[in-house]
């Protein structure tokens, strides 16, 4: 089976040779906002650090810059992982490297898929 191991890192430009980071966790566990661990510590990096997703495509290792802000990372990890598991179980074609996917959906198509989805669960209000 194919490798889908998605890592979230966060490159750091300001230090010789342009290392990639593990992110810091806070004690509870959740991913400081541009925090790295660098030579056994945690440390801040305010100014010229960016998000990256690493992962494989066949043989080939992909670093997939994401951006500055946390929670965008945050975002792309769960996303990035669901495409890589699609295809492997065969649902999606294989991403091509470096290009973005547009999908193009109409703001009535998203209302009726909203609609779909919280229709039977929702009050009149919500669905209003």
């Amino acid at each position: 089976m194919a490798n889908r191991v998605v890592a979230l890192l966060l490159r750091v430009s300001t230090l010789p040779n342009r290392p990639y980071l593990k992110p810091h966790t806070s004690a509870n566990g959740t991913v400081r906002p541009l925090w790295a661990i660098h030579d056994g510590e945690p440390q801040h990096f305010p100014n010229g650090a960016s998000y990256y997703l690493r992962y494989k495509e066949g043989k080939r290792l992909i670093f997939e810059r994401i951006g500055q802000h946390l929670d965008e990372a945050l975002a792309s990890l769960p996303r990035k992982r669901n495409l890589l598991q699609g295809v492997i179980l065969g649902n999606q074609p294989a991403p091509v490297a470096n290009s973005k996917v547009v999908v193009e959906t109409t703001l009535a198509s998203a209302i009726e898929d909203y609609l779909e989805q919280v229709g039977a669960k929702s009050s009149e209000r919500t669905r209003s």
